[in-house]
């Protein structure tokens, strides 16, 4: 469906991943803190592994709007639009949860403010709150879009390279999870072999513009659903199962963004997005025609939707970036999805979380600067 040129599945996969990201974030804030063979624990790993898909979506998204043939973009408007932009969104970000998080490690501890604590500060603002990764992330796959752009240009190197990319990205780090005889060996091998440039996210961003400029077919479709579903159900199923070893540290292996089941359920999420999009766009334009035929009880454009869509897509990068102060003012006042049963805390915590969000992110769009930076 789109709205004049824009891709309306697009803003909706975006709110969708905005919220996933709540919600395995909430979801994961108390993952330590409760005994991995508990419900508690379940609960939250229920979530925690549903929710994976959001960062690939994200870069999905990405993928399918800066390598579009479509739409030119030169290199200075990378550097000096859309990097710079970043940029300055990570600086003002990081800052503030650099002096929010050494303000409460100083409370906590009952530490003066000397050298240590600046030097402290420094680090944790040049590492960035967990979150800001992503941030670094996209901003390197933005300095790689002129060659990635010249690999989209053409279908059949498209294919090729997302078929690297699959097997040294997301098959080959896979394997290595299990116990193998040959394990080092594959290790060295990936090593040696330095295929960086088709290792990483890389694999999401090309792969975001090829499903989308290339939908398969609707047998390959369902296909691609049953896998979605599988990885899905691996993710919880494996996370509850290998969680705990026998020396009792729990591990989480397979909640890894870079894996095959994490792809597959971001690949259904967003064929299913886009294919529910372009059935309800055909729906809509079938009554609107109808309606000027003159044939009643049928039913307009669901312009209401989109409008509302298109607004929280508009804000969802300051979400992003804004969600986690809600989350330590969680903290702060004692609050965690352990307060109550998860399966219940888990979604309503998340949807409180996004709903203030929001609120955040609007109202700073609301301020002509900060607006085109920082959100």
């Amino acid at each position: 469906m789109r709205n004049g040129q824009r891709l309306i599945y697009l803003d909706a996969l975006r709110v969708l991943a905005t919220f996933a990201v709540i919600a395995l974030h909430v979801s994961a804030a108390d993952w330590f803190g409760a005994p991995a063979d508990s419900f508690a624990w379940q609960a939250l790993n229920l979530y925690d592994s549903a929710a994976r898909f959001c960062v690939p979506l994200f870069v999905m998204i990405s993928g399918r709007l800066f390598l579009d043939p479509a739409k030119p973009i030169a290199g200075r408007d990378l550097a000096g639009k859309y990097i710079f932009r970043i940029g300055v969104a990570y600086i003002f970000w990081s800052a503030c949860y650099s002096l929010i998080n050494t303000a409460r490690l100083l409370r906590d501890t009952e530490a003066a403010v000397d050298a240590a604590a600046l030097k402290s500060a420094v680090g944790a603002f040049v590492r960035g709150n967990y979150h800001l990764w992503f941030l670094y992330m996209i901003a390197g796959l933005y300095l790689i879009v002129p060659f990635l752009r010249q690999i989209a240009a053409d279908k059949g190197l498209t294919r090729y390279f997302l078929i690297l990319s699959s097997l040294f990205s997301l098959v080959w780090p896979f394997i290595l999870l299990f116990p193998l005889p040959a394990k080092d060996a594959l290790i060295t091998a990936r090593t040696h072999l330095s295929l960086f440039f088709v290792m990483g996210y890389v694999v999401y961003f090309v792969g975001g513009y090829y499903f989308g400029a290339f939908p398969p077919s609707a047998r390959a479709r369902k296909v691609i659903y049953l896998a979605g579903l599988a990885g899905a159900a691996f993710t919880v199923v494996a996370n509850s199962r290998f969680a705990l070893l026998t020396d009792g540290a729990v591990r989480d292996h397979f909640y890894g963004y870079l894996l095959p089941t994490t792809a597959a359920t971001a690949l259904a999420v967003f064929l299913f997005f886009q294919t529910r999009f372009a059935a309800a766009s055909g729906r809509a334009e079938a009554a609107g025609a109808r309606v000027g035929a003159g044939v009643s009880g049928a039913r307009p454009s669901a312009r209401g939707l989109e409008a509302r869509i298109l607004l929280v897509s508009r804000y969802s990068f300051g979400m992003y970036l804004a969600h986690d102060l809600f989350l330590i003012a969680l903290s702060e006042a004692g609050l965690s999805p352990l307060a109550f049963n998860p399966l219940l805390s888990v979604p309503l915590i998340s949807a409180a979380i996004f709903a203030g969000s929001f609120l955040v992110s609007w109202l700073i769009g609301k301020i002509p600067v900060l607006s085109r930076y920082i959100i």
